[in-house]
């Protein structure tokens, strides 16, 4: 190989070299969170997707058993133990 030949083949690599650089810092900036946010936000159908599969993992995931008013309860349902326990809960009920 001829010294013009391997130069021309040097300056090549080089630049080859440095487009490579400079291609992977494009796609470390578009990968960050910021610069993907900004580049999807407007888009209605990736909008559509995220909100779809966020809901198909909530209706997924084990929910907790809910009370006959619709809500979750909070804390176990107080079972009187004895006959007194029961007549304070009764009276508690009839006056509220």
């Amino acid at each position: 190989m001829s010294g013009k030949n391997y130069s021309a083949l040097r300056s090549a690599l080089k630049k080859e070299r440095e487009k490579v650089i400079e291609l992977s810092e494009e796609i470390t900036k578009l990968n960050s969170d910021d610069k993907l946010y900004e580049l999807v936000k407007d888009n209605p159908n990736i909008k559509n997707r995220i909100i779809s599969e966020y809901l198909l993992s909530l209706s997924s995931a084990q929910n907790p058993p809910l009370s006959s008013a619709g809500f979750a309860p909070l804390t176990p349902v107080h079972r009187p133990k004895n006959l007194a326990d029961a007549k304070r809960l009764a009276d508690k009920i009839i006056k509220s």
